[in-house]
């Protein structure tokens, strides 16, 4: 169900990069400000139109700016959301952490920068961290799960480093 979640979500995200193709020309640097699931979506479309190749960018840009939200300034760590998503509840935890007052001013920072030879992309979000590290590898452990596996995607999928 993931997999055929997650082709649905590129193919969806696929149409709206041909949508946003030759407005990045004309931008160098910029700095975006976003703080639901669904901005993060549309922001990782028109980002990755900015990139030397949008089809590879997008689906990792959408995972790095999906966890800024929900595991950055929601803290919804790795168990909350194997639970939440087990139960049919992710959406519904998602959304009751959004209105809490104390993430109500929380946003997810993204600094767009373009030079000749790379595009840099820094997310940076309101949250305590965690150990993103152990995350760059696929693992057995996560094999089956339905997430856990959006930060390994990114890297070898969609960028050449992460940092």
């Amino acid at each position: 169900e993931a997999a055929l979640r997650d082709f649905a979500t590129y193919r969806s995200l696929q149409e709206e990069l041909r949508q946003h193709a030759r407005t990045w020309n004309f931008l160098d640097s910029g700095i975006f400000r976003f703080r639901t699931l669904v901005e993060a979506r549309e922001l990782a479309a028109l980002l990755a139109t900015g990139c030397p190749d949008p089809g590879r960018a997008v689906l990792g840009l959408l995972e790095l700016l999906g966890n800024a939200v929900e595991h950055g300034n929601l803290q919804i760590s790795y168990e909350d959301k194997s639970q939440h998503s087990e139960s049919g509840q992710l959406d519904a935890e998602i959304e009751r952490r959004l209105s809490l007052p104390e993430v109500a001013n929380t946003l997810v920072k993204v600094a767009f920068g373009r030079q000749k030879e790379c595009v840099q992309i820094t997310v940076t979000d309101q949250g305590l961290g965690f150990v993103w590290q152990s995350y760059l590898t696929l693992d057995e452990n996560r094999a089956f799960v339905s997430h856990g596996r959006g930060i390994a995607m990114a890297k070898i999928l969609s960028f050449d480093t992460i940092e």
